[in-house]
């Protein structure tokens, strides 16, 4: 059993959709961030910069936190949408996610949502490197199918990213190789259950 501490955002969406894609069994135990629960000491014990993802995997009495940590240790496990002749690819469009496209699509939605009107140079930095990082993402697709070639948790960890299209007021449709790549991963099944973390029929926004 997988235990998933988690929260209803991007970060907490790719991992149901790859136990939805693994079919593994596991329960969701909420954690509160607009209550701050993510500060508290057993849920810091298990991530230290009371971050969430975190799984328990209970039959072998393993934590992991960080999400692209946990996508490689789910794919290591189930020998799923990990595969071991493409890992390097892999792990550089994982790792690409993790450290660039999460945290800049992030402070866009920080600077664009929350705090709009706040600082003109900090929504149009990130406007402007978001609008980067949908045409480097197109310009990616052009040539390959998926980010690393088949399908696998490059595309998992980026989809619920690109999934706040909505928000980003760039244009998904305007990005032909990108919209394909959406469109067709927002179709696979285990990706609308995973999508839809707390079960509240939540639906994957459209182009």
């Amino acid at each position: 059993m997988i235990e998933v501490l988690t929260a209803n955002t991007p970060n907490g969406k790719k991992i149901t959709i790859m136990l939805e894609e693994i079919k593994f069994k596991y329960k969701i135990t909420k954690i509160n961030i607009q209550k701050e629960e993510q500060f508290n000491p057993k849920f810091r014990a298990l991530s230290p910069f009371s971050k969430i993802p975190v799984i328990i995997d209970h039959d072998n009495k393993t934590s992991l936190f960080e999400s692209g940590a946990i996508l490689m240790y789910l794919g290591e496990k189930s020998g799923k949408f990990y595969q071991e002749k493409n890992k390097h690819l892999i792990n550089q469009w994982l790792m690409g996610q993790m450290a660039y496209i999460g945290p800049m699509l992030g402070q866009h939605h920080q600077f664009h949502h929350y705090n709009s009107g706040k600082s003109n140079w900090g929504e149009e930095r990130y406007f402007k490197i978001s609008k980067s990082i949908y045409k480097d993402l197109d310009e990616r697709l052009k040539n390959s199918k998926f980010l690393a070639g088949e399908y696998s948790i490059a595309d998992i960890a980026t989809f619920p990213w690109i999934a706040r299209h909505e928000w980003h007021d760039i244009g998904l449709k305007k990005f032909k190789n990108l919209s394909r790549w959406y469109k067709e991963i927002s179709k696979r099944e285990a990706v609308i259950k995973g999508f839809d973390l707390l079960k509240r029929d939540e639906k994957i926004p459209s182009i």
